[in-house]
């Protein structure tokens, strides 16, 4: 870990975490809280990727953005699965995972 993160004093304190909890790979419930918060700020993100991609015309670049966007989102789901219990485990998509969001992805009408 690059010990590093990026997250708002504001929220640090409305969780009351301390900032060196955060390097813990084992989260307490407060930092699972605030974890979990965070995820679903980024999955209503997500959920805006047309919005972003419809407005790149290369459509080679436009796939492969969206590529990379379900597969950190299946990343990020997976994580909230398993409530940021063990941070120190890698957590990866599968070769049949990535298989089968290319599939939708190739198969999406543009």
């Amino acid at each position: 870990m690059a010990d590093r993160y990026f997250i708002p004093k504001q929220l640090l304190l409305k969780y009351d975490i301390q900032k060196q909890v955060l390097l813990e790979s084992k989260p307490d419930i407060q930092t699972q809280s605030l974890l979990q918060y965070l995820a679903r700020l980024a999955l209503s993100k997500y959920a805006e990727t047309d919005v972003i991609t419809n407005q790149i015309l290369d459509r080679k670049g436009k796939v492969a953005l969206e590529l990379s966007i379900n597969v950190y989102k299946k990343i990020l789901t997976k994580l909230m699965r398993n409530n940021f219990v063990d941070l120190s485990k890698r957590v990866y998509v599968t070769p049949q995972e990535k298989i089968t969001i290319t599939s939708k992805n190739l198969f999406k009408t543009h």
